[in-house]
């Protein structure tokens, strides 16, 4: 399977954003995932706030094997 894995987004099966995380459940608000229609995957994503504030954004990712991680990240919107 590594020499057919050309470049890291290959390792990726699927992630997911939630923008706005409140500490209890992970909402799926924005995704990209693989399918045999559509093998590629998006690597960037963007995000507009209405609202000023403080927002906690959660992105979790399931790599090709089965394995997740989640990277929490507080940003501050003005």
């Amino acid at each position: 399977m590594r020499t057919a894995i050309r470049h890291w987004s290959q390792w990726i099966d699927y992630w997911a954003v939630d923008w706005d995380y409140k500490g209890d459940t992970f909402h799926n608000q924005w995704q990209s995932y693989r399918s045999r229609k559509e093998p590629g995957i998006e690597t960037k994503t963007t995000h507009v706030y209405d609202d000023a504030g403080r927002y906690t954004v959660v992105a979790k990712v399931i790599d090709i094997l089965g394995n997740d991680t989640i990277k929490t990240l507080v940003i501050e919107v003005r």
